[in-house]
């Protein structure tokens, strides 16, 4: 592992939708040259993992990722994000993903960027404490779930269209946002539908992108309405769906 790493991804816990995060987070379209840590009590086959060049840059600590000596050792307090899986041996997952943010926040006390937190929820009901604890983002995947058969239920081949938005691939779409130093100053003072005309009437010929929302500091607003977002201000990110992370900068040209 190298000695002086410094905003890379540690993920926290092992089984096999690591190795699907992992396999995503080094696509040629995500961040291939990005260091991950992964910290797990699991037994690791490292070995076999390596046939894949995904894990070219990928390194173990095999130890308990609740232990504040241990996030230290993988310099998680220096990390751009952390991710907390559910450990499914564990009686109470959601208990031992706190236990992870709490030590992790002790440790980031006195940094003057922290890294940001992305935990796997088992009960949803639980995730006031998780946010307590210092988890900035959750997912609970079983939700999802539920959620996308619900709606395939009622409109067909929807899943489909979630599969593709969530898989890196060069023949997929993917979500992106994309901050302010890709894409032009003009399109600061002018409104959501102003900036929808423009990338849809303006559209890169191998690249376009649909605008589907914006982030306004910890704000989310997705094909907001007139009286939800007035317009578009230094610091805002677009949401947008495009094929590889764009860059719309080429409409100053």
């Amino acid at each position: 592992m190298p000695k002086e790493l410094d905003s890379h991804i540690v993920i926290c816990n092992w089984h096999e939708r690591a190795d699907r995060i992992i396999k995503e987070l080094h696509s040629p379209l995500a961040a291939p040259e990005t260091d991950i840590i992964v910290i797990t009590e699991q037994a690791i086959n490292e070995q076999e993992l390596r046939l894949s060049p995904e894990y070219e840059k990928v390194f173990f600590v095999e130890s308990n990722p609740t232990l504040h000596e241990v996030l230290r050792r993988a310099r998680a307090h220096l990390a751009g994000s952390v991710i907390i899986l559910k450990d499914d041996e564990y009686s109470d997952p959601d208990a031992e993903t706190a236990l992870i943010a709490l030590a992790l926040a002790r440790l980031t006390k006195a940094c003057p960027r922290k890294p940001h937190v992305i935990a796997e929820v088992m009960n949803h009901n639980k995730v006031q404490h998780l946010l307590d604890a210092g988890v900035n983002e959750w997912v609970c995947s079983h939700d999802y779930g539920l959620g996308i058969l619900a709606q395939s239920a009622l409109y067909g081949k929807l899943s489909e269209v979630y599969q593709q938005l969530l898989t890196y691939s060069s023949d997929t779409n993917e979500v992106y946002m994309v901050d302010e130093a890709h894409y032009p100053h003009f399109f600061f003072g002018k409104t959501f539908t102003e900036i929808a005309d423009i990338l849809n009437h303006q559209k890169h010929a191998e690249n376009p992108s649909i605008l589907l929302g914006v982030k306004r500091e910890e704000q989310v607003i997705l094909n907001p309405k007139p009286e939800e977002f007035d317009h578009f201000q230094p610091g805002d990110f677009l949401i947008v769906v495009a094929f590889d992370p764009p860059d719309l900068r080429y409409l100053e040209e």
